[in-house]
């Protein structure tokens, strides 16, 4: 299944990159992101919900709002009934006067079709969140470093997040280069807190539903991407993520080492 998953994968990342090429111009203000994306596990927040999991999304903008759909489809047979989709739009713009402050705001509804619509379930196989970042960047003699602090708040199972992050990039695209190479490296935490005990449905279908303590998650990644087209990028990366502090007669602790390959398509 993971081999009949990757092929799939790269068949379709050919015929993406060829229709790349025939792509008509968008209009000014408009933009158009498209990815895919195969990873050896699907973590949310510290926890893993499955298996080696094709994750394709689409993301369009207009001027400084955005609006966009990330899915989640594990191929093992393991997790195979186990869905995500995520729906999400915001507006991400800069504090006039102050070069190096943006602010991003919007909502993100979380969609699980294999979870069915039950009371065992809370009447739900979703859940809302809205939330409000603070962007850093543009700092003076340093290029491609970023920060940014996000507020989260899941306004069905109540959980309140507040989630620290830094990002660092660098261009290799000198005359010498063949193909223009990107590395990117990212850190995360995360701090999750309950108003009250609630449960949580955001796990594989097959894992018994239980109340859940606040806990703390962090994680990083190591990536590289070739532009291999004006409009395509191929990469590839290492992940970790981890949680700590939470029940571990609910969720145990699970060390998550994973890896992804990507190929992104903008326009």
């Amino acid at each position: 299944m993971k081999k009949k998953a990757l092929t799939l994968a790269l068949a379709t990342a050919a015929g993406a990159t060829a229709l790349s090429a025939q792509m008509p111009p968008l209009p000014d203000q408009y933009s158009l992101s498209m990815q895919m994306e195969y990873r050896s596990q699907h973590v949310f927040r510290g926890f893993k919900q499955a298996d080696d999991t094709f994750s394709p999304s689409l993301e369009l903008g207009y001027g400084d709002a955005y609006a966009g759909w990330d899915a989640y489809f594990p191929t093992t047979s393991d997790y195979s009934p186990f869905q995500e989709h995520q729906l999400y739009a915001g507006i991400d713009f800069s504090i006039p006067r102050v070069d190096f402050l943006g602010m991003d705001i919007g909502t993100v509804v979380y969609d699980f079709p294999s979870i069915s619509d039950s009371p065992d379930h809370g009447n739900r196989n979703r859940n809302h969140e809205f939330y409000a970042g603070l962007l850093f960047g543009n700092f003076p003699n340093v290029d491609g470093l970023e920060f940014s602090l996000y507020l989260r708040h899941d306004v069905d199972v109540k959980h309140t997040i507040l989630e620290p992050g830094a990002t660092y990039q660098h261009d290799f695209d000198g005359p010498g280069m063949l193909i223009p190479i990107r590395i990117r490296f990212d850190a995360y935490a995360g701090f999750l807190g309950d108003r009250k005990p609630v449960r949580n449905y955001r796990v594989v279908p097959t894992q018994e539903d239980g109340y859940k303590d606040s806990y703390n998650y962090y994680g990083g990644s190591a990536q590289v991407f070739f532009r291999i087209d004006p409009n395509a990028t191929l990469g590839a990366g290492v992940h970790y993520a981890d949680a700590i502090n939470q029940d571990e007669d609910i969720q145990p602790r699970d060390n998550n080492l994973f890896w992804s390959v990507n190929l992104t398509m903008g326009f």
